[in-house]
């Protein structure tokens, strides 16, 4: 099978792989997206490195819009959520959460 995939790979047939991970039985219970505005919009590229740092982080995308960025992340609870709001993701600079 490994070599088979392996040329699936080279020939551009297969283009990747992946791994389905359940969250739920890590303690992760809490889904939440994320709309990020931020003060200026040349700060996305140095706000998504910072965002990144983030292990509950799993995705980050440009939009357009009155916001900048939407974020995909899980938390353990409505507490984990909070903390990583108010302790990281609101102390990147440039970032804002709006209404």
């Amino acid at each position: 099978i490994h070599v088979r995939m392996k040329n699936l790979k080279k020939h551009g047939v297969v283009q990747g792989a992946s791994l389905k991970v359940d969250l739920t039985a890590l303690g992760y219970n809490t889904v939440a997206f994320l709309a990020i505005y931020l003060e200026r919009s040349s700060q996305y590229a140095e706000v998504v490195l910072q965002l990144q740092k983030i292990p509950e982080i799993l995705s980050a995308h440009y939009i357009t819009g009155p916001h900048n960025i939407m974020v995909h992340m899980v938390c353990k609870d409505s507490h984990h959520l909070h903390v990583l709001l108010h302790d990281y993701i609101q102390e990147i600079k440039g970032v804002q959460l709006r209404d």
